[in-house]
């Protein structure tokens, strides 16, 4: 589960006409647990080669693997996003010639994959490593753009609902009517990530 809070501070003008500056403030909060319903994967694929080309092909080789595997799946073009891409010389030091020496070249792309079926995440975690990923950086489990506007409307509503409470509490505590709210601050807090990494 995913906890969300926003905290809605309100200010009411008292119902005096002359004296405007007379203002009763309250804050409502709300929270919500709510489950995620997206995962995403980071993972690599890294290959490494006599030279930059080399390194390249093999790593275009199973980029082209792991895409053809992932859209077998039933995942499209959207759901998967390469976030870095590089090719550099490995190199080491060798101690008789005291003098670093080239290795080869190794070639990395980094991958997003966006999922939106959770119970698919390990079956599809397990193709997307035979079709050639190297390394599974980290998965994340949040919430969709489209899920948080809803949770977040009806934090909205719930924290409205607890500072009108408040307000209207206090005013009748001290013998005063209120107009409607003058002002109105929100304070959201983001839904946190999770996130589990694997070695390999």
């Amino acid at each position: 589960l995913i906890l969300v809070v926003l905290f809605l501070q309100m200010s009411y003008t008292r119902m005096n006409e002359t004296v405007q500056k007379n203002t009763l403030q309250t804050a409502g909060s709300s929270e919500l647990s709510v489950s995620p319903d997206e995962a995403v994967l980071s993972v690599s694929l890294q290959t490494v080669g006599k030279t930059a080309k080399d390194a390249q092909g093999k790593n275009a080789e199973l980029t082209k693997s792991l895409l053809a595997e992932l859209k077998n799946q039933g995942l499209i073009d959207t759901q998967i996003e390469t976030t870095n891409y590089q090719v550099y010389e490995d190199k080491e030091y060798n101690p008789l010639t005291q003098k670093m020496e080239s290795e080869g070249y190794r070639s990395l792309h980094n991958l997003k994959i966006t999922l939106f079926d959770l119970e698919k995440v390990g079956e599809i975690l397990d193709k997307a490593i035979s079709a050639g990923v190297t390394n599974v950086e980290s998965i994340q489990f949040t919430l969709s753009l489209e899920k948080q506007k809803k949770v977040h409307a009806d934090l909205v509503r719930l924290a409205s609902i607890d500072a009108k409470e408040k307000a209207k509490f206090l005013a009748e505590s001290l013998c005063v009517k209120i107009k409607k709210p003058l002002t109105i601050n929100e304070f959201y807090s983001e839904p946190p990530r999770y996130y589990n990494s694997y070695a390999m």
